[in-house]
């Protein structure tokens, strides 16, 4: 294993003759060239790769040595320096680390596509929405990645319009994730005559957003439009009244009216009292409601006393002019039988609540009780044989200001702010407004609130 020749530039890149090496042992004079320990005889006898690159720490270079045997006893070993090479890479390499650092310092995905739609580079920052490797996405196409055929061919035709035309193209898209659906927006732009650069940003909070926005605008809107009615109605709805109250009092005055025609000038005065107060009322509630100011008192509250003012209230107010029966129905006759609940709250809804009954029936019966569901909740009904609500206005009924159009609005005056303020109200004291109807077949309301240290009624304990 000696050194039979070395040539001119061998002589010249390590400041060594000729007759210097000739006849030296190899694995010396690599030594004395490389300035540290060197096996040349291992790498010749024993390792079958004909290239290998090795690495001078002290001198700091690169070479590649190319192995040829052309004959039994002899070897042609070729330096290459590859030190430039070397360098330049370990540059390309520290200049990518730097500049992916930079990249995952954006909250944004980055993407390099080829023309044909295969990725060729990415970049994500780390985070929970998105665990994947460069194995699952250099090489892969577009039309393998999860995007539906139709806006994989969307993504192709812009990357083809940025290399053809050097144009910015903007998509946007829905992504199904272990978190939930997101709504990314991708901007492609030419990188090079062969590939684009893609940015995908999420956008589901500011689609959110304007959706919210959109969504509260249109809100605003149709509630400006209703509160625009409402408040032309209104100088309407309480000047009727108040004329009916003024002009029938005036009549009180004549003294050629009988007992009757004075009873029933009484009746009129004290029906559209009862209906001016009653829409001031609701008025006042609205506007808390609005302004979020609702006090709300918990207390006990005996519940067979509040249904029994409401029964008398109501009874004395049924028109003479209409066959209709009420009844009420106290399932829990220990008087003391009650719960924790703001009773006034409860008591305003009820209120709202028969006095539709009421008004929207003209024959049969009204119905207004409770019961006790499983020893936890009290559920009240309140039901009627009147003219019942279409399907197609069932969702409507409980906005506000909204009125349907029947035979009983047309001829009576009302704000349609009842329902939605006792359906607040039930809300409030934990329950929920429910409803079944039906078109000239009556309507039950029902709701269920929570029996919270309740008294009066007897509860097995296991």
């Amino acid at each position: 294993m000696r050194v039979e020749k070395v040539n001119n530039a061998f002589q010249a890149a390590f400041k060594i003759n000729q007759y210097e090496v000739k006849n030296q042992e190899a694995n010396f004079i690599f030594e004395l060239i490389f300035r540290e320990p060197f096996d040349l005889n291992k790498i010749l006898l024993f390792n079958n790769q004909r290239n290998k690159e090795i690495h001078l720490k002290k001198t700091e270079r690169w070479y590649k040595l190319h192995i040829l045997k052309p004959k039994f006893d002899t070897f042609y070993v070729i330096l290459e320096d590859i030190t430039k090479a070397k360098n330049k890479i370990a540059e390309l390499e520290n200049n990518k680390k730097r500049y992916k650092v930079l990249l995952e310092a954006i909250p944004d995905m980055f993407f390099v596509i080829g023309k044909d739609g295969i990725y060729e580079d990415f970049v994500i920052k780390e985070s929970d929405l998105f665990k994947v490797e460069d194995a699952n996405i250099v090489g892969s196409s577009i039309f393998d990645v999860g995007f539906p055929p139709n806006m994989a061919q969307k993504i192709k035709q812009c990357i083809h319009n940025c290399l053809k035309n050097n144009s910015l193209e903007t998509i946007e898209y829905s992504l199904k994730t272990h978190h939930g659906t997101y709504i990314f927006e991708m901007r492609l732009a030419k990188l090079n005559a062969r590939s684009v650069i893609s940015v995908a940003r999420d956008i589901t909070r500011r689609k959110n957003a304007e959706f919210n926005l959109d969504k509260a605008r249109k809100k605003a809107e149709e509630s400006d439009k209703l509160k625009s009615a409402f408040l032309t109605n209104l100088s309407h709805e309480i000047r009727t009244p108040l004329n009916i109250i003024t002009n029938f009092t005036r009549m009180l005055n004549d003294g050629d009216l009988g007992n009757s025609e004075r009873t029933e000038l009484s009746d009129a005065i004290s029906q559209n009292g009862t209906q001016l107060l009653n829409m001031i009322n609701n008025t006042i509630h609205l506007s808390k409601i609005e302004t979020d100011s609702v006090d709300m008192s918990i207390s006990f509250c005996k519940i067979n006393p509040l249904m029994r003012d409401l029964y008398n209230h109501f009874k004395a107010l049924i028109p003479d002019g209409r066959n209709i029966i009420m009844n009420m129905d106290m399932q829990v006759p220990n008087p003391s039988f009650g719960f924790n609940t703001d009773s006034r709250l409860l008591k305003e809804a009820l209120y709202i609540l028969v006095d539709n009954a009421i008004k929207y029936t003209l024959k049969g019966e009204i119905n207004f009780r409770y019961e006790m569901m499983r020893n936890e909740e009290v559920k009240f009904i309140i039901s009627d044989t009147g003219i019942g609500i279409p399907e197609d206005e069932i969702e409507n009924i409980f906005s506000r200001f909204y009125r349907i159009k029947n035979e009983i609005n047309e001829i009576t005056s009302g704000s349609g702010i009842g329902l939605p303020i006792a359906q607040h109200y039930i809300t409030l004291l934990g329950g929920e407004l429910q409803i079944k109807t039906a078109t000239d077949k009556g309507t039950t309301f029902w709701f269920s609130l929570p029996f919270r240290e309740g008294e009066g009624y007897l509860r097995v304990v296991s």
